[in-house]
C-alpha cells in the first residue's frame, strides 16, 4: 500500500505530466490541424525518457515490505520462591484426635480404719472400791447439752431481763429537782450486759422531755451495781436489753415500772 506521503508527492507530478502532454499537442510540429471536412487531426509526439520512467513508477505497485523478524525474548530463569518472613500469618495446625485412654483398673485400697474402743458404761448398782476399801457409787458421765432452739433462748433472755429489771428498780428514784414542777414522763433506756453480769454500756433511746428525768433514768441503771450473770445456755459474750422507766410525782404514783 502507498503511504500518505507517497500519494502527496505523486499527485502533483501526474498532473504536471498531463499538462505537458496537452501543451505538446498545441505546438506547430505536433499540434492538431483541421482536415478537409473540418475534422481535427491529433498528432502524437514521443514522450521523453524521464517522463516515461516517472509514469511507470506511478503505475507500478510499491514493493511489499516483508515483516520484520520477530524479536527473540530472552528466556527468564525460574526464580526460587522467597522465604516467608516472620510477619507471615502462621498456619493453624490440624487438630490431633486422641483415642480415649483405657480406664485405670487398679483397685484403690482404702486405708484401714482404726476401731474406736466402745465406751464402758457402768451398770446400775455397780460400785467402785477406793484405796480405803469403802464402796462408793460410780458416777456416770453427763451427756453433752444440745443446742438451744430459738424459743428456748428467748425464754432464757426474758428470765435474765427480769432479774436485771429487779436490780434497776431498787435504785430507781424520783429526782428532787422535779418535785416542785411535778414533772412526769417515760424514758426508754438501752443497756448492754456481759455474760458475767457486768454493765458494758447504757444510753437513752427515748427521752421523757425533761433533762432532769432523763438524767435520773441513766443514774438508776448505773447505780444498780453488778447484775446477775447470764443463765446457762446463753453463750454470747454480751446481750442487749431495753427497759422503760416511768416517773411520776410522789403524791400520784411513786416508784417506777420497767420491762426488758
Amino acid at each position: 500500500m502507498r503511504t500518505v506521503a507517497e500519494i502527496v508527492l505523486i499527485l502533483p507530478v501526474a498532473a504536471g505530466l498531463h499538462m505537458a502532454a496537452f501543451g505538446l499537442a498545441g505546438t506547430p510540429g505536433g499540434g492538431a490541424r483541421g482536415g478537409e471536412r473540418g475534422e481535427s487531426v491529433l498528432s502524437l509526439a514521443a514522450v521523453t525518457p524521464g517522463l516515461r520512467q516517472l509514469a511507470e513508477s506511478w503505475e507500478t505497485a510499491p514493493p511489499v515490505r516483508a515483516d520484520p523478524p520477530a524479536m527473540r525474548v530472552p528466556a527468564v530463569a525460574d526464580v526460587a520462591p522467597m522465604p516467608q518472613t516472620g510477619s507471615a500469618r502462621p498456619k493453624t495446625a490440624e487438630p490431633v484426635v486422641l483415642a480415649p485412654g483405657q480406664p485405670d483398673t487398679t483397685p484403690q485400697i482404702a486405708p484401714p480404719l482404726r476401731a474406736k474402743p466402745a465406751p464402758v458404761r457402768p451398770q446400775a448398782g455397780q460400785v467402785a472400791r477406793g484405796t480405803g476399801g469403802a464402796p462408793r457409787a460410780a458416777l456416770a458421765t453427763p451427756a453433752p447439752q444440745a443446742g438451744l432452739s430459738p424459743g428456748q433462748e428467748k425464754s432464757l433472755r426474758v428470765d435474765w431481763g427480769r432479774a436485771i429489771l429487779t436490780r434497776v428498780s431498787r435504785s430507781h428514784r424520783y429526782p428532787q429537782g422535779a418535785v416542785r414542777d411535778r414533772m412526769q414522763g417515760r424514758a426508754l433506756v438501752e443497756l448492754v450486759v456481759a455474760r458475767d453480769g457486768r454493765l458494758v454500756s447504757v444510753r437513752l433511746v427515748q427521752s421523757t422531755g425533761a433533762a432532769v428525768l432523763d438524767k435520773a433514768a441513766l443514774a438508776a441503771v448505773r447505780g444498780a451495781g453488778r447484775f446477775p450473770p447470764a443463765p446457762k445456755g446463753l453463750t454470747q459474750g454480751r446481750y442487749s436489753f431495753t427497759i422503760p422507766l416511768r416517773f411520776a410525782p410522789p403524791r400520784q404514783a411513786g416508784g417506777s415500772a420497767a420491762r426488758p
